[in-house]
């Protein structure tokens, strides 16, 4: 029994033995691994650090401070204090371009890598569709200049770049067989009415310019002419007649008077003006704004008729004895016309006095108050006014005042014009050649004015 105990004992006593050395083990490996956390943390701590230092140093470098000028350059400072360089710059909304010695890029256009950008007196650059002076120029949100020719359709309206970056401005140019006209910052004119160099025009909905036809806008009516410019003060054809403009380029739809002051009646429904009304307007003998009437001219003897615009008669004449049957000048108008008429009449000769017999009445009265012995030297004449008659017939008369004064051909005549009237004029009427006298009597209406100056 004491062996059992022994071994019992013995036992007992190894495995106490056994206990303490497995728990030494456990402390080491978890000392170790606390060393290794700490160390891994440490590292951390380090790197972390460098790494705030080495961000703080990059936003230092980076970040742009402020833009100073000097010697007539511009230099961007970063919050470091040091001169940026070499690189693209985004300060306060704007764009720059720092050169490798700092200097800002300034004044035009500059080329960058493989773009072209465009910078102001300032550095900044210019970006999307931008104005310099009278040029209009397209560029992308980064500043980049488009070479690509063609439409642009940008947030401010339609343009179109010719390839170089400018686009269209202030002009009217043909774009594949059709006119656009561009305002000064370059959009393209929709829907409008417009004056350029000094002319108006009309771009309808899509841009394009109307030609060579009527148009309406805000209740006036214009018409278009070949090269989309308004025609004015003046006639444009239209169908069989014409349209006259106004000096506001309008169709006029009412009567308009020209400079030669002949006035113009249109249809007032279509503004038309028939080519016959067109023609008449444009004679060179609209005379007082008349385009029918007779004129004559007593210092050169002679007499046009004209109706419609067209000279139907020019002719010498014979008008009233000068300084003493002389024709009256003045406005006058046809009163009346006749065919073969008898002309009789007679003229008091002023200061002129002629001895004629007396009537037996006369001659009784007479010798009532004469003594009887002095009858037979008794003279039974008087003296009264010396009068001229005439009594002729003529073919054609047109008078203007009265009865008395007339147009009348005067076929007892072999000449007219030069100075005739001076000698041997009329007793006031105006003598024309038959053919003369004929054409203005089946021509010439009552009413026909009369000038005779």
């Amino acid at each position: 029994m004491s062996r059992s105990k022994g071994k019992s004992k013995s036992k007992t006593t190894k495995k106490t033995s056994k206990k303490p050395a497995k728990k030494t083990a456990g402390n080491a490996a978890r000392a170790n691994t606390t060393k290794k956390v700490v160390l891994i943390v440490a590292v951390l701590v380090v790197l972390l650090a460098a790494a705030g230092f080495a961000y703080a140093n990059n936003v230092r470098n980076n970040t742009p401070e402020r833009i100073e000028s000097a010697d007539g350059a511009f230099y961007c400072y970063n919050k470091a204090g040091d001169i940026m360089t070499g690189r693209w710059i985004d300060f306060e909304g704007n764009r720059y371009y720092a050169g490798e010695d700092g200097k800002l890029y300034t004044g035009g256009i500059k080329e960058i890598g493989e773009a072209s950008y465009y910078f102001g007196d300032d550095g900044v650059c210019f970006r999307d569709v931008f104005k310099v002076g009278d040029k209009v120029y397209s560029s992308d949100p980064e500043g980049r200049i488009n070479m690509t020719e063609g439409w642009e359709d940008r947030e401010g309206g339609k343009y179109y770049n010719t390839g170089n970056g400018e686009c269209y401005a202030s002009c009217i140019k043909d774009v594949e067989g059709e006119s656009y006209a561009f305002d000064e910052d370059g959009v393209l004119r929709t829907d409008t009415l417009f004056e350029q160099d000094g002319k108006q025009y009309f771009a309808d909905i899509e841009g394009k310019i109307l030609k060579n036809q009527p148009l309406e806008h805000l209740g006036k009516n214009y018409y278009a002419g070949a090269d989309g410019a308004f025609v004015k003060n003046g006639y444009t054809p239209y169908g069989d007649g014409y349209f006259y403009i106004n000096d506001d380029s309008a169709i006029a739809k009412e009567p308009v008077t020209l400079e030669n002051g002949y006035t113009v009646t249109p249809d007032p429904q279509t503004g038309v003006v028939s080519k016959k009304e067109h023609d008449i307007s444009l004679s060179e003998y609209i005379y007082k704004g008349l385009a029918t009437y007779i004129k004559v001219d007593i210092d050169s003897q002679t007499m046009i008729f004209v109706k419609d615009g067209e000279l139907l008669v020019s002719t010498d004449i014979v008008s009233g004895m000068y300084n003493k049957y002389d024709t009256p000048t003045g406005e006058y108008s046809i009163i009346y016309k006749a065919r073969d008429v008898q002309l009789k009449g007679e003229i008091v000769l002023e200061g002129q006095y002629e001895e004629v017999p007396m009537t037996e009445a006369e001659k009784a009265e007479l010798i009532k108050k004469t003594d009887p012995k002095d009858v037979p030297n008794l003279k039974f004449t008087k003296k009264e006014p010396k009068k001229e008659k005439w009594d002729v017939k003529v073919s054609y008369w047109l008078a203007f005042i009265g009865g008395n004064y007339g147009f009348h051909d005067a076929s007892w005549r072999s000449y007219f014009g030069d100075y005739i009237y001076t000698w041997d004029g009329s007793h006031g009427c105006v003598n024309l050649p038959v053919w003369a006298a004929e054409t203005l009597y089946n021509n010439a209406d009552e009413g026909t004015p009369v000038f005779i100056y």
